[in-house]
């Protein structure tokens, strides 16, 4: 009897120590499903960010790559816009100097123009030299003829004045003359009127 019971009580330990020992097991295999689901949300956190960041990433470089586009598409208008400014000048100074050879040939047929004119005078003037000359002459003899009537018909005048001024003289010396003769004739009248009467 005793042994039986001693039996039981091993068998009873055995069987609480296999429980205690499942009971180890279930929890290790617990905290080991525990520590797979960590494991796993973990991973699943990463390859989120991972994406989150690729993605991050993919958008910064769409952003370059219009910010590149832009900056291209500016750098493209500003050279066009010089290459224009350039061409509008090339072609300002082309006209320019065009205008410049235009007003030049001008001058230069005119300047011929005008030496042709002036050869054609000069020779006229040549053929016709001593018409002119003669004529000339002519103009001059009686221009100086002119000046000197002109000096005659002063000197004239000059005597003439003279004259008249010496007459004008002489005629009042005649009048003091007579008026004295008078003065003298009256005197003498009245002196012999005096004496016939004393008679």
């Amino acid at each position: 009897k005793e042994e039986k019971s001693k039996a039981e009580k091993e068998k009873e330990k055995e069987k609480e120590k296999k429980e205690q020992e499942d009971e180890k097991q279930k929890e290790s295999k617990a905290e080991k499903e525990k520590w797979k689901e960590w494991e796993n949300k973990r991973k699943q956190e990463d390859e989120k960010k991972k994406e989150e960041k690729s993605k991050a990433d993919k958008e910064k470089e769409k952003e370059k790559e219009k910010a590149s586009k832009v900056s291209k598409a500016v750098k493209k208008e500003e050279e066009k816009h010089k290459q224009d400014g350039e061409k509008k000048k090339q072609s300002d100074d082309k006209d320019k100097s065009e205008k410049e050879t235009d007003k030049s040939d001008k001058e230069k047929d005119d300047s011929s123009e005008e030496e042709e004119k002036r050869k054609q005078e000069d020779e006229k003037k040549k053929h016709s030299g001593d018409k002119d000359k003669s004529e000339s002459e002519k103009d001059r003899e009686k221009s100086d003829k002119e000046k000197d009537d002109s000096s005659e018909e002063e000197e004239k005048r000059k005597q003439e004045d003279e004259k008249k001024s010496d007459d004008k003289r002489k005629s009042e010396k005649g009048k003091e003359k007579s008026d004295k003769e008078k003065d003298d004739s009256w005197e003498e009248e009245e002196k012999r009127k005096q004496e016939d009467e004393k008679k």
